[in-house]
């Protein structure tokens, strides 16, 4: 328990990291305001995250096998110290509906409409896509 614990707090505190530099590099370098990149962040996390799984999945996966080959012996290894890591500690981390639940709320309130329906409606209709992508990319074995 203690270790899942400290898989979700490594992994949460270098996902909200990775979070925070994507928004400052986005906007220093491509002028992108925050609520964009967020949008972008938690797409690419979507697809990350359906990569991870897909790939855990899998017993064809590229980590499936890797894990095989580092612990024979640890079979439910995936299934728990990665999964908490990487799954919900590292993505979780990176992607946030609380970012986007604010983002959204200024994008109404200052009544920009358009930018509002595609933050509103793109992030989950577009998540599940890219997720849905990244599994079937990984239960290919093409990463």
């Amino acid at each position: 328990m203690l270790v899942k614990i400290a898989c979700f707090m490594v992994g949460g505190a270098a996902g909200a990291v990775l979070r925070f530099l994507s928004v400052e590099f986005a906007a220093r370098c491509f002028g992108l305001a925050a609520y964009r990149t967020i949008f972008l962040v938690n797409l690419l996390g979507c697809f990350a995250l359906g990569v991870f799984v897909g790939s855990l999945a899998s017993p064809d996966g590229t980590l499936a096998a890797f894990i095989a080959r580092w612990a024979p012996d640890q079979p439910d290894l995936p299934a728990t110290w990665l999964a908490s890591l990487i799954g919900t500690g590292l993505l979780g981390g990176f992607t946030t509906f609380s970012t986007f639940a604010l983002d959204s709320l200024v994008l109404a309130r200052e009544r920009r409409r358009v930018e509002f329906l595609v933050d509103v409606l793109g992030t989950p209709a577009l998540g599940i896509a890219l997720a849905a992508l990244g599994w079937i990319v990984a239960a290919r074995g093409l990463v």
